[in-house]
This record gives structure tokens, sequence and C-alpha cells, in this order.
């Protein structure tokens, strides 16, 4: 058996090696980012990632699958297998604090296995010739920042890339090598549903390219039956447990994000932080552009990761970005995903080249050098300039991330939030309700029944229109998942005996706002001057 796992291994010595740098860089992030509470070291994800941890532990916990603790469930999360996951994670026997450092293993795993998952892509269906050269792409996706960074902050992007990489292999085994991949491809995309609904998007353009290139034909057809009745029948499931649990067609956050604001707004946003992401990683996009667009006809495995790319930063485009567009992160998470498959391109590109040069050689005796003078500084050159680190605003502070000087993105936000809730437990009882803006970690580290000002978890919000107006005009003012909400809600309606965070965070008119409805200062917060839960 361990002969045949060998047999199957790219070949390739560097590989190894590269994979225990991620490892060390990555266990040395995840060190980053955690942080000392009360004498204990604590582990925490980004803010988003979270809200899943709430669900995850209050479903294993008995509470159900809800985030407030209190009112009707309602689905604040987008990525519904991986808070059930995460859920799994919360029946082993490990402290709170822990809980996190659980999830950012999981992703390291799934970022080294997308890192093979790329070599052996490349090595199969991207070499040309004699040249095989894999080690390119996969390096480039190894040390891809924004791609490492987004999934160790446990957030499910390293999944998403490695699920992408293994639906491009799949579909290119039936359609170059009529291999029986079909049930496979299937799985995969059906994991992927799961994982998140918008990857729809690469179940149509992984199936697309299939029925395209003959993978339907008379006699093939049979071979997809299993995969396509798992592949329809398990999203169906799901919605039927979503209809029937949480009495919506689609999750909270769809409504929160895509609607209540004009499409012509959202998609002056997207394509606006869609050219900020350009002036950063716009030469190796356009290398890929320029060399792989002429060869779209003759070499046929180049159309789906192309399809693929093209389809991806569409979506971004189409949904407005992210809410972390305008930090100094090289991408969003929408552009993050499908950066792996542009360096796979780039690999085929220096391997086709590679390989034409040889002949030309041959054919003219012309001179001959070692591959690695060519492969090594454009491999070089490319990660410099893909990850922002080479003549690109905010340089400085991308260096710092990659080399990891500074703390990853909010973790000082993270630990002081992380503090100032378990400091909240000291004078306000634990069935209290608390309002909060950040969802995720305020929720998590206590046992308030919790008020979502932005609507993340919050039926009402989520369908509301826009609160500021936002217009052509003013798509500055557009920031995903942060454009609605309802003061006469949140604090008349709901109640909150604390305000933990206001919205807007601070600025005119929250003092005489918070007085409006009934509450004073104290320590830090807002409470309910006539709360029977604060002591």
């Amino acid at each position: 058996m361990f002969a045949r796992i060998r047999q199957r291994l790219p070949a390739d010595p560097g590989l190894p090696i590269l994979l225990a740098l991620l490892v060390a860089w990555g266990a040395w992030f995840i060190a980053r980012t955690s942080y000392t509470i009360d004498g204990q070291r604590t582990f925490c994800l980004f803010d988003d990632a979270m809200i899943s941890m709430t669900y995850a532990r209050n479903w294993v916990e008995g509470h159900g699958l809800v985030w407030a603790r209190h009112g009707g469930p309602v689905e604040g999360f987008t990525h519904p297998l991986w808070t059930f996951g995460m859920a799994l994670l919360h029946l082993l026997p490990v402290p709170a604090r822990l809980q996190s450092l659980q999830v950012q293993v999981l992703s390291l795993g799934f970022l080294c296995a997308n890192v093979v998952a790329v070599h052996h892509l490349v090595k199969r269906h991207f070499s040309a010739g004699a040249f095989a050269l894999a080690m390119p792409a996969a390096i480039l996706t190894a040390v891809y920042y924004p791609l490492d960074h987004w999934a160790l902050q446990g957030m499910e992007t390293g999944l998403v890339a490695l699920l992408i990489t293994l639906a491009v292999r799949c579909a290119l085994d039936i359609v170059l090598r009529d291999e029986r991949r079909e049930t496979a491809l299937c799985v995969v995309l059906t994991l992927g549903l799961l994982l998140r609904l918008d990857l729809a998007i690469l179940a149509a353009t992984a199936l697309g390219f299939v029925a395209l290139h003959g993978g339907l034909a008379p006699g093939r057809r049979g071979r997809f039956v299993p995969g396509l009745a798992l592949l329809i029948g398990a999203p169906l499931a799901y919605e039927v447990f979503r209809l029937a649990y949480f009495g919506e067609w689609l999750p909270n956050t769809y409504y929160l994000k895509l609607t209540g604001v004009d499409l012509g707004v959202r998609l002056l946003r997207g394509a606006t932080v869609f050219v900020d992401f350009l002036a950063i990683a716009g030469a190796p996009l356009a290398a890929v552009a320029i060399g792989v667009i002429p060869l779209l006809r003759s070499r046929v495995a180049l159309r789906l990761p192309f399809a693929l790319v093209l389809a991806l930063f569409a979506y971004s485009v189409y949904t407005g970005g992210d809410a972390w567009d305008k930090t100094h992160l090289a991408a969003n998470r929408f552009q993050a995903i499908a950066m792996p498959m542009v360096f796979v391109m780039l690999g085929a590109l220096m391997n086709i080249g590679l390989d034409a040069y040889r002949r030309w050689a041959e054919d003219h005796q012309g001179l001959r050098f070692p591959a690695f003078y060519v492969v090594a500084p454009v491999t070089l050159a490319c990660a410099l300039l893909s990850n922002g680190l080479w003549a690109a605003d905010r340089s400085s502070r991308r260096w710092a991330d990659i080399l990891i000087t500074e703390r990853p993105f909010n973790t000082e936000k993270r630990a002081r939030i992380t503090g100032e809730i378990l400091a909240l437990s000291e004078f306000v009882a634990p069935d209290a309700k608390v309002a909060t803006v950040w969802a995720g970690v305020p929720a998590y580290f206590s046992e308030f029944r919790m008020i979502d000002t932005l609507g993340y978890n919050d039926r009402h919000i989520a369908h509301m229109e826009a609160a500021n107006g936002v217009d052509l005009d003013s798509t500055s003012y557009f920031w995903p998942g942060h454009i609605k909400w309802d003061y006469e809600w949140t604090y008349g309606v709901m109640q909150p005996d604390v305000v933990f965070q206001t919205w807007p965070p601070s600025g005119k008119g929250v003092p005489e706002r918070m007085q409006e409805y009934g509450f004073v200062p104290r320590r830090g917060v807002w409470v309910r001057a006539d709360s029977a839960r604060v002591r």
C-alpha cells in the first residue's frame, strides 16, 4: 500500500521542503494571533469566523443552531459545512480559549493539501514536452499571503481553494484522459455547495467545461448518474433543512449584503475595489492574460482555469467586494481563492515557453542554459508582485505581514474586545441582553443573550434598505455588511440591558442618542438605567 502511495506522490524533492516551511511559517502566524487573557494563552479567529464558532458552540451545548441564545434561529453564517465542522471540533474536551487553535491547525492542513494538489495538477495537465516544472506554481500558492491569511484567521478560504484545485483536476482528467472521475468531481462540487452556496460558480464552470468537451457524449453520460444524484440531493436536503429550521430560502447574510442597495452601486463599488486589486497584482494577471488567451484554442487544459478565474473575479465585482478591501491586505477573500489557478496558468506558461526555447535552440544550435536561471527570477518576481511587496502602496506593512514582524490583522482589537467582554460579566448578569457590533468575539467569549446591531444575525435588519442612503454618488459609504442598522429596533424594541458597542463606534450624536433610549455610561459601555441585570 505504501509503495502505491509513494508512486502517486509527485516526485519532487523540493515539495516536502516547501511544505515544511509553510507549516513552520503557519505555526508562527497562529502563535502571533494568540494573546494572554487573565494569565492564560487564548486563541481567537477573525470576527466573522467567530460568529460561526458561536453557532457551533451553542449547538453542541444544546441551545440549538443559534447565535443570540434568545428568539428564533437565524442563519447568520454563509458556510454550513464549515460551521458543522466547527461543531464537531467542539465535541472534543478542549477549553473555549483553545478551540480556535483547532480550526487554525485544520486550515493549515488544507493550505498544505492545496499546495500538493496544485503541484500535482501542473505535473499532470500543464507540462510541455520535456518540461513538467510544478514547483513554481506550488511556491507561488504557498507564499500567497492573502490566501494564507484568511485561512489561518479561521475562514473557510483554504478549503475552498483546495476544492477548486481538486475540481479542476477531476474535470481535466475526465476530458483529457477519459478517466472515470465523474463521481469524484461531483463529490468535490457537492462539498463546495455545502460549504458555500456561491460555489455554484465552480460547479457551473466545471460541469460546463466537461459538457462542452465531450464529457456528456453518448456512452459517457451514465458515469455522471451517481454523482449528479449526490450533487442535486445533498444541497436540496440542506435547503429543506434551511426552510424548516430558519424559515428562509437563503442565508441571512445574503439579504444583509446583496439586498437593500441598488445593483449599480454594488457593481461600481465592486469594480472600484477590483481596480485596486489590479494595481497590486496586475502584472502577473496581465502576463497570464497575454500568454494564455492565444493558446486557448490549441491547449484545452488552459480553458477551465482561465474561465474559472474570470468567473470568480466577476463574482467579486458583483457582490461589491468585501468589507476589508480598504485595508493593507493585497486581496479580499473572493479574489484570493482564484489566485492558485492564476499560478497554475503561470506554471503552464513557463513550461510552454521553456519547451519552445529548447526546440528552437536544438534547431538553430542556440545557447542552452539551465531552466533554473529563468524559472527562479520569474517565480520570485511573481511572488513579490502578487503579494504587493514590490513598488506598491503599503508595501512596508505587507512585508511586516509576510515576515510576521507585526501581529496579524485585527489581533490587538480581538485581544482588547475579549478582555472587555469578560470584564463585563463582573457586573452584568449572564442572562442579560447585550447589543454588539462585533458579532463573533463578544458572543463566543460570553454567555449573554446577544443582539446584533448590524444584522448578520438579525432577520429584521438584514431585510432592510441601506440605512445611510447609499447611492451612485456615495459608493464610499457602501461597506458590505455594515450599511444596515435600526436604532429604534435595536435599542427600543429589543431592549438590551447593555450596549457593548455603538454604531457608528463614536462621533457626534452618540451620547444624545443613547440617553434618548434610556442608557447611561458605565465602565466604558452603555447600560440601561432601569435594568435589573446590571449590578
